[in-house]
């Protein structure tokens, strides 16, 4: 998209992607890393090369990352016409690496913060990945979904990037899924494309079930206009249109009441 973009404003020619990490820019041995640094940079010119956990190459150690960093910044300053460089990281240690050279600090001086998903954004990832690859939820496991990501998002580790642990938790269901169907000799195309409630291993199962007991149901607010809504997942509503601001909003998945 940021390609796309400053190729339409005339900034890149190309507006390409070139993405890598520590590992795609340091050699193992003397002599390796500058090479593979100019690599890169090569194939980026025109377009952006995006470096991710860029931290990581301004920490101690022999892998070499800061002849890495110093033969990226001389790219910058040659190719400054025709490369643009993004890093990123967990806030801190991007701090940190920034810090650790002059040379990176007078060159990144824009910085976008992007916060942690809240809990229903987390719920919508992962059946945005259901969906991707033909999988439907029972009401029980959209229910326990949402007390998933919800329990996830206030007790999960600030490291371990909640994006990328909808993806692992949805691995993990498929994995379930696959074992649960073994075990019961169900081979067929239906129940494949099923998600159960059991195929979630949760932290939040004695929660939800907690929850349930209690009868005090679920919500779902319009992202626009914060009008709310009751929301039942035996409900098969993805999107719905809000009667106060008229916009349609995702209605896939709820929220407690707390």
């Amino acid at each position: 998209l940021m390609g796309r973009i400053f190729k339409t404003l005339g900034v890149l020619k190309k507006g390409h992607l070139v993405e890598c990490d520590r590992a795609a820019l340091t050699g193992q041995y003397v002599g390796q890393t500058a090479p593979k640094t100019n690599k890169l940079v090569d194939e980026a010119l025109d377009g952006i090369l995006f470096i991710d956990e860029a931290y990581s190459l301004a920490k101690g150690g022999q892998d070499y990352g800061g002849e890495a960093i110093d033969t990226l910044l001389k790219r910058m300053e040659d190719d400054r016409d025709r490369l643009l460089v993004i890093v990123a990281g967990y806030p801190r240690e991007m701090e940190e690496f920034i810090n650790s050279n002059p040379g990176l600090r007078s060159r990144f001086n824009r910085y976008i913060d992007f916060p942690d998903f809240e809990d229903q954004e987390l719920s919508q990832i992962f059946g945005s990945l259901c969906r991707k690859h033909g999988l439907a939820l029972t009401p029980d496991m959209k229910e326990k979904t949402v007390h998933h990501f919800h329990w996830m998002a206030r007790n999960a580790k600030r490291d371990s990037g909640n994006g990328r642990m909808v993806r692992n938790t949805f691995e993990k269901v498929i994995h379930n899924q696959a074992d649960r169907l073994s075990k019961a000799g169900i081979y067929d195309s239906e129940a494949l494309a099923i998600l159960e409630a059991p195929d979630l291993e949760s932290p939040a199962e004695t929660d939800w079930r907690e929850y349930r007991e209690s009868g005090r149901g679920y919500i779902v607010k319009c992202e626009f206009c914060e009008a709310t809504y009751s929301w039942n997942p035996a409900v098969e509503l993805p999107v719905a249109q809000c009667d106060q601001c008229r916009r349609k909003f995702n209605a896939e998945f709820g929220m407690l009441i707390e």
